[in-house]
């Protein structure tokens, strides 16, 4: 399984059961308590990595199955790419249901990270490539 992460994140925050919390988030605007990591704005993007204002929060750890299935749900939701990472992890699957399951997402409850690598050009080439293949 894989997902992907801001680079400057402590990865084994994944592990912790405590964080084993999967928010829906898209291109859409909402409303933000105005926390540190948005810089005090008052709209920010639902990725919001503070203290956002959520309705429907999920147990788990969201991941695709493979590299691939990746690309086609990053080429279909959108993504900074900008200073991100790919983190294997391994773990049995959450009894809930991810937000975008049917675009390739999977909740997971981790137990172990397998791999972290930083976002190459040639990773994100494929996520372009695939967004064109859509739009074509």
């Amino acid at each position: 399984m894989i997902r992907i992460d801001r680079a400057d994140r402590d990865h084994t925050e994944l592990l912790d059961p405590a964080n084993w919390l999967s928010f829906h988030w898209s291109n859409a605007t909402r409303e933000c308590r105005g926390c540190e990591d948005c810089g005090g704005s008052t709209e920010t993007l639902i990725r919001c990595y503070g203290e956002t204002m959520v309705d429907d929060v999920r147990h788990g750890v969201s991941v695709c199955r493979d590299e691939d299935d990746l690309v086609d749900y990053l080429a279909a939701v959108g993504a900074d790419l900008d200073n991100c990472v790919l983190v294997k992890l391994s773990g049995p699957y959450s009894d809930d249901d991810a937000h975008d399951e049917d675009l390739g997402e999977y909740l997971i409850l981790p137990t172990e990270i397998t791999s972290v690598r930083p976002v190459d050009e040639a990773f994100v080439a494929q996520v372009f490539a695939k967004i064109d293949e859509k739009a074509a």
